[in-house]
């Protein structure tokens, strides 16, 4: 029984919508597949970068190191340059050793400040490479990060998708057991039913040679109850004359899914009843249906210049709703009419219309 609610449709739908899955599945692991190929390949370059500027910053430190120790060995010989210079002074016909000794000691400090500008850009060569090497490793840190946030997201899409499917089995599992039901469609977290009319010609050997009323389309939304477990979110039909509010309410209240079907089922079927009610009525009188509004208007009367205008509650069908008379166009029996308004109401149209009609028949 549930195999024959399954429409050639539907399975086409089901076998598209998973088609697309597989497809979004296989497109994300290629983009991460290639942003870890990206960032591998980044990575071995920036490796390569990192361990160049490496050995260049330690290049230029041993370099500072040396060139401070010559600055410093420079700034110790020319201190013993001025005590050889003072030596000399004391002494008489030195006047050749004190201009040899002046000399060294202008060729130090010479040395000396040779040194501190050398100190000088080696310390700004050593900032740039420092500001550079922190900026790689900042960059490699970044990637790192956005793969692991990319692996993260990977890994969270493949869980929804598995309680994704699981849903998927849970819902078709429960609709295909409902007979008269049929899955038309799965649309992101909707799920659209085909309830059949019963409403049909059928001959002495049971064969169907009629044609069978539209159906109507029933589309239940689902929410994940904790990410995991589908429960009953809300409802609409196609027909706007088939309220089904007061059921869908319930329905949250209860989740209970299989019982809204059926009674959204029976309530069709019952509104099929008013249908046919309606167009027997027609055959006797000239009846104006509007069923969105669940509004008559009848022309009664000898002349038929007498017009009502009757109102069907939403639970008419289901035995429960009345039938309100809301005016009467061209009437002169104002009392009378003011009392039907007042007490106004009647729980079957035809013996309604049937009323009014005696009512007006002189009119």
């Amino acid at each position: 029984m549930a195999r024959e609610n399954w429409s050639s449709a539907s399975d086409l739908e089901m076998t598209e919508h998973q088609s697309n899955v597989r497809s979004e599945n296989k497109q994300d692991k290629v983009v991460i597949e290639e942003l870890e190929t990206q960032i591998d390949d980044m990575a071995e370059t920036l490796s390569t970068k990192h361990k160049i500027l490496k050995e260049k910053l330690d290049l230029l430190e041993n370099r500072l190191v040396s060139t401070k120790d010559k600055r410093k060995n420079f700034e110790m010989l020319k201190e013993k340059l001025e005590e050889m210079g003072n030596k000399v002074q004391e002494k008489e016909n030195s006047h050749g050793s004190l201009e040899d000794v002046k000399a060294k000691q202008v060729e130090a400090e010479l040395a000396i400040q040779q040194c501190t500008a050398a100190i000088s850009g080696l310390e700004h060569c050593k900032g740039l490479l420092k500001g550079e090497v922190s900026r790689l490793e900042e960059f490699v840190k970044e990637r790192e990060e956005e793969l692991k946030r990319q692996t993260e997201m990977t890994k969270d899409h493949d869980e929804q998708e598995r309680k994704r499917r699981q849903w998927l089995t849970d819902v078709v599992e429960l609709h295909s057991r409902l007979g008269g039901v049929s899955v038309q469609s799965l649309h992101g977290d909707c799920v659209v039913l085909e309830i059949r009319s019963d409403e049909h010609i059928e001959d002495q050997g049971d064969e169907v040679i009629g044609r069978t009323a539209s159906p109507l389309i029933l589309t239940i939304k689902y929410r994940l109850d904790g990410g995991t477990r589908p429960v009953f979110g809300g409802a609409t039909v196609n027909l706007d004359s088939l309220s089904i509010d007061d059921l869908v309410d319930e329905a949250v209240l209860s989740n209970d899914v299989a019982g809204f079907v059926f009674q959204v089922k029976r309530r069709f079927k019952n509104q099929q009843g008013l249908i046919r009610e309606v167009e027997e009525l027609q055959t006797n009188y000239a009846i104006d249906w509007e069923p969105s509004h669940r509004r008559i208007r009848v022309m009664l009367g000898k002349s038929g210049k007498i017009v009502c205008i009757l109102k069907v509650d939403p639970l008419y069908s289901s035995g429960q709703g009345h039938v309100h008379l809301l005016g009467v166009e061209g009437g002169s029996y104002h009392k009378e009419i003011q009392h039907l308004q007042s007490t106004g109401s009647g729980r079957n149209l035809t013996q309604v219309i049937k009323d009014l009609q005696e009512l007006f028949i002189n009119q």
